[in-house]
């Protein structure tokens, strides 16, 4: 029977087209059933493996805080009972740290103890060199010194270990409860750690762990070494770790770095403000369904073959409108030509479906109308903001040349204090030409002398715009100066901060001039201080000794001297005298040496 004599046949036979029917909506019926189930076990699935998933990240999470809060508790409680006195005396500080074997065993890379100068001055094992190391700019130094905090630090590159490490600190104190030093313990985290509990078990077959910080956006470790000292994705990049950084405890379904899809559980980690998630690919995670899907799938194409032989010229007929529509829209999209209706051969539910896609194509057509016109706008607002900085950069290139012009020495840096801008007076003042001292930092090339704290200065200048005081400087032949330096803050057109500008006045002359005549001055009266003498003469009675004064009445001499001097008088006898007064007296006080 040839495909004319089928049509035919099919077009005669009420019975035959409600039998196709019937199959249709038979076969419909299985492919909706299998769908709807395999989406419900799907999600009871899912939200079963991901239960159990977020129960092992919570108890590998606790695992984890018990260990950083049993190290933090054994640093306070050795740190409680170092006496202050035993911070002046190193070689006991010392003896007293190898003899803590329990506290050593908890951190790997060893403990040591920083004076309040973030000085190294005890350390063991004794190998690692950090005695006399001054980290005062470690984050946990800086907390447990300046805070009076017990911390987990930021993981770093060690100064000596050179290896991915991490510390805890917590603060000394003194009888007083004044802070004197830290104690500081270090986990090496490329040789065994307590952490080597989750990453060297991966999680079910292809699954792992990832411990995370994300207050300084780094990986710490995990299954995967690879990402030890790794930053994390910037924002934007995976929303469900931007939901972990922000505090969620749960699980959810993201696409990783790696283009795999996989299901995450995260939970927060207090102690050190950590995150610890655990992953596995959802290949792995929904194998089971996966598997009945197969099973589904094969059992619904044996169906299908069955009922496609029956079904085949039937579909072909009923679908017809939609084939010609399919058709025309191929002609349409290759032609590039506006897009027109659909024709609707019937108002049933194919001509409603047809319907339905015109409408679609109305609404698309109005949403590309929109999206040109903002397009359009939008080019027009780049263009006026390609303007606006162009004459900006103008701007700045004629305040350039002025500011070369000046005798003071003005110089700019960036956020991370590197030099970017130095004029012609920076170079005369300071001998550096602009070529040495771009990339440099200012007060490293200048071996600045800060009259108070570096960070008091960049605090007090972020605060207010500006300070203002005096600096003293090395210039590049090695000759100390002193300048007038005003500091503020750089800002580009949308207020972002770029960096700090300093405008400095070489004083040095005007110093020298100053505490000369403060010298001057100083001289001058000590030494009119000093000056009370008698001069000119003096009349005086030649039998008793007075004097006359210019009021013209005789004063006896002792006082009239002490009056018009800084001398003083002390009365006694010479031998003479004494002879004469006290002849009875007189061999005694000889022989005792009294006149």
């Amino acid at each position: 029977m040839n495909p004319g004599n089928i049509i035919f046949f099919l077009k005669k036979s009420l019975k035959t087209r409600v039998t196709l029917f019937s199959l249709i909506i038979l076969l419909m019926s299985i492919l909706s059933l299998a769908f709807y189930g395999n989406r419900i076990l799907r999600r009871d699935l899912q939200d079963m493996v991901s239960d159990q998933q977020f129960s092992t990240a919570t108890f590998v999470a606790n695992e984890i805080n018990d260990e950083l809060k049993n190290r933090l508790q054994a640093l306070e409680n050795f740190a409680y009972f170092l006496k202050p006195d035993l911070l002046g005396n190193k070689a006991a500080l010392q003896a007293l740290l190898e003899s803590r074997e329990t506290l050593l065993s908890l951190f790997n890379a060893g403990i040591f103890i920083t004076g309040i100068d973030g000085i190294v001055v005890a350390d063991t094992p004794v190998a690692t060199g950090r005695i006399g190391l001054n980290i005062i700019e470690r984050d946990y130094l800086q907390a447990a010194l300046k805070e009076d905090k017990t911390s987990v630090g930021r993981p770093v590159v060690g100064k000596k270990l050179m290896t991915p490490v991490f510390a805890m600190a917590t603060p000394i104190h003194d009888a007083e409860g004044k802070v004197t030093g830290a104690l500081v313990g270090v986990i090496d985290l490329s040789i065994p750690n307590f952490l080597d509990n989750i990453a060297q078990h991966p999680y079910a077959k292809t699954g792992g762990y990832l411990l995370i910080a994300p207050q300084h956006k780094l990986f710490i470790t995990g299954t995967d070494k690879r990402h030890i000292m790794q930053p994390t994705p910037s924002p934007g990049t995976n929303s469900l770790y931007d939901r972990f950084a922000q505090g969620f405890e749960g699980s959810g379904v993201v696409v990783d770095s790696r283009g795999v899809k996989v299901l995450s559980s995260a939970k927060q980690i207090p102690a050190a403000g950590w995150i610890l998630v655990v992953k596995i690919p959802t290949a792995e995670a929904f194998s089971p369904i996966h598997t009945t899907q197969r099973r589904m799938i094969l059992n619904t194409i044996l169906v299908t073959v069955l009922a496609g032989v029956l079904t085949w010229w039937i579909l072909g007929h009923q679908l017809a409108p939609m084939l010609v529509a399919a058709r025309i829209v191929d002609a349409q999209s290759d032609s590039r030509q506006p897009v027109r209706p659909l024709p609707i051969s019937n108002p049933d539910e194919i001509g409603r479906l047809i319907g339905g896609f015109n409408h679609l194509l109305e609404i698309l057509s109005h949403r590309e109308e929109e999206i040109r016109r903002s397009r359009d706008e939008l080019e027009i607002r780049v263009q006026e903001r390609t303007d606006e900085l162009a004459k900006t950069v103008d701007i700045l290139k004629e305040q350039a040349e002025l500011l070369d012009l000046a005798y003071d020495a003005i110089f700019a840096n960036d956020s991370d204090a590197i030099i970017r801008y130095w004029n012609s007076g920076a170079e005369k003042t300071y001998g550096w030409t602009k070529e040495e001292a771009f990339g440099k930092k200012p007060h490293d090339l200048l071996k600045t002398q800060f009259p108070i704290p570096l960070e008091d200065i960049v605090a007090c200048t972020l605060a207010t715009g500006q300070w203002e005081g005096e600096l003293r400087h090395i210039t590049k032949n090695g000759v100390p100066i002193v300048v007038a330096s005003r500091w503020g803050v750089h800002k580009n057109l949308d207020g972002d901060f770029l960096g700090f500008l300093e405008i400095n006045r070489n004083i040095t002359e005007r110093i020298k001039m100053r505490e000369e005549r403060e010298n001057l001055i100083s001289n001058l009266n000590e030494a009119l201080a000093n000056i009370k003498t008698l001069s000119g003469l003096l009349p005086t009675c030649a039998s008793c000794k007075r004097i006359k004064n210019s009021l013209g009445n005789w004063e006896q001499m002792e006082f009239y001297i002490q009056q018009r001097s800084d001398a003083k008088f002390s009365h006694g006898l010479c031998p003479e005298c004494t002879k004469e007064l006290y002849p009875d007296m007189y061999d005694q006080l000889i022989k005792q040496k009294i006149i």
